[in-house]
């Protein structure tokens, strides 16, 4: 969605609102300090030393606007991850309905960006060496409508497996076809491996077959998308090897692990 207010030092975004929101009204709704929080298997311990090391880099940061604009997303990010926690602990029923939900999402923003990168809605990021845009929608740039498209597979991925035949099935296929070509139509080089490689965490606990389908599936829509684009996605590939910047991130993320 597009920012409600945007400069260059702060941006609030409709998402950022609507977060503060349900954490608001989990908060009024929770019965009394009778009933503990229901946290599950969430890693409580290690999200307080996150909290506190960001804290004190806060505190020593070149930027201190910047620094605590940062830690006050991740402790928003974190009071929304503790209230949906406890809201869903047990209800199953709103798992469903909230997986349908941001598969919609989803759904919905893959569509637009599909339609940005043809220029049927106005785009803004050219894409070198093509007449194609790099979707972005009210996220910014291309890189943070990849990002969310990304997070979003997995939920598209449930419901299509967990959708009764028929209706449901072919509504869940549908949001995540339009999901996919929104991720392709982000030419977000980051997002397209995260969303290969993510997949291979089902290997753990032996379901190679799922990774394999995905792998396969993913081949050939990548090979559909850049035959329809006239070369586009087999573009961005070649061109992402001797792109410097590309070649200074994956230094970047050595360097940091």
């Amino acid at each position: 969605l597009p920012a409600l207010v945007s400069t260059d030092a702060v941006r609030v975004s409709a998402p950022l609102l609507a977060s503060v929101l349900v954490v608001g009204a989990w908060a009024l709704r929770r019965p009394g300090p009778g009933r503990p929080l229901r946290l599950g298997s969430l890693p409580v311990l290690p999200g307080v030393a996150l909290l506190a090391a960001m804290g004190v880099s806060t505190l020593a940061a070149a930027e201190p606007g910047a620094a605590v604009r940062e830690l006050a997303n991740v402790v928003l990010l974190g009071a929304l991850l503790v209230a949906a926690t406890d809201a869903l602990a047990g209800r199953p029923d709103r798992v469903v309905r909230l997986a349908w939900v941001l598969a919609g999402a989803g759904g919905a923003a893959g569509l637009a960006g599909g339609l940005e990168a043809v220029g049927v809605l106005p785009g803004t990021y050219a894409l070198f060496g093509s007449s194609l845009f790099r979707a972005g929608g009210g996220f910014g740039q291309p890189n943070g409508l990849g990002m969310f498209l990304a997070l979003c597979v997995p939920f598209a991925a449930f419901t299509w497996t967990t959708a009764r035949p028929g209706g449901p099935r072919v509504a869940a296929g549908v949001l995540a076809v339009c999901l996919g070509v929104g991720l392709v139509s982000t030419f977000s080089r980051g997002s397209w491996v995260t969303v290969i490689l993510a997949p291979a965490v089902l290997l753990v606990v032996g379901d190679w077959r799922t990774v394999l389908r995905f792998g396969l599936l993913a081949v050939l829509a990548a090979v559909i998308v850049d035959v329809a684009s006239g070369g586009a996605v087999s573009g961005r590939v070649v061109a992402s090897l001797e792109d410097p910047s590309a070649l200074q991130r994956l230094a970047l993320m050595g360097a940091g692990g």
